[in-house]
């Protein structure tokens, strides 16, 4: 049954979490609280074996409370072991890294992200977070994107820096030398989009119950018309009191 009191970054870390598979290995890197929240209600509820790798090199970590980063320190403390970034580049290499969930300033219809910069890369209009390990783009399993707060400016036909590579080049052309699986879904607190059309482009398949297509289409800048959507799994009381007692400063709030 819907809870309607439920934040849209609850809803969306519950839904990213019915992603998560058992025994996969999922990392999750920089600002990544909904992300790290889904894999641990994941892994309390559906998945005991999945494997939490995190950017600041905890594996599986218990956490109190929910850290703002996956790079957070805190994590070290609860964790069943450490590893190092040449650890995590090696998995990279070698493709054992099965699932990773990126975002950036900009994300297209093919699914490339943008973390760089908006405008042109020597005098932009704005400055992203940085750079990306872009190498597992091309050798996860699963890559799997969360925008937390769409608007037209963010999800956009064409990014202006491509950091990470989607389905296919901004400029429509194929990724050429991809070992894994490329983007698999496009998720935002409104709406689930997969990349299944024609050319791999990204298709509306589900919204939040409290949205309508129109309400998604408003805050995307790519053709939205979806020939059937469904609405997002109904909350789970039991899962939704867990994640309330993992963000005890309410990051998710």
């Amino acid at each position: 049954m819907s809870n309607p009191s439920i934040s849209k970054l609850e809803r969306a870390a519950l839904v990213l979490a019915t992603f998560l598979r058992d025994d996969e290995v999922f990392i999750v890197g920089g600002a990544s609280a909904v992300p790290l929240a889904a894999a641990l209600v994941a892994q309390e509820f559906h998945a005991p074996d999945l494997v939490l790798l995190t950017g600041s090199g905890a594996v599986n970590p218990k956490p109190e409370a929910l850290p703002l980063s996956g790079g957070s320190g805190e994590l070290v403390n609860t964790a069943e072991a450490l590893i190092d970034i040449d650890d995590i580049f090696d998995f990279t290499e070698v493709g054992k890294i099965d699932t990773i969930c990126l975002g950036g300033i900009q994300v297209d219809r093919f699914g490339n992200f943008n973390l760089t910069a908006i405008g042109s890369y020597e005098a932009p209009r704005l400055r992203g977070p940085g750079m990306a390990n872009v190498g597992l783009t091309m050798t996860a399993s699963r890559l799997c994107l969360f925008v937390p707060h769409p608007s037209a400016r963010s999800l956009v036909p064409r990014v202006d820096y491509p950091t990470g590579y989607g389905s296919r080049r901004p400029d429509g052309e194929s990724v050429d030398q991809r070992s894994g699986g490329g983007p698999e879904f496009l998720l935002t607190p409104d709406a689930l989009f997969e990349f299944t059309g024609p050319n791999g482009e990204a298709v509306l398949v589900a919204t939040s119950e409290q949205v309508s297509v129109a309400d998604v289409a408003s805050r995307t800048s790519w053709d939205v018309s979806p020939e059937s959507v469904d609405t997002f799994p109904a909350i789970d009381a039991e899962q939704l009191a867990y994640l309330r007692s993992l963000d005890a400063t309410g990051l998710l709030a």
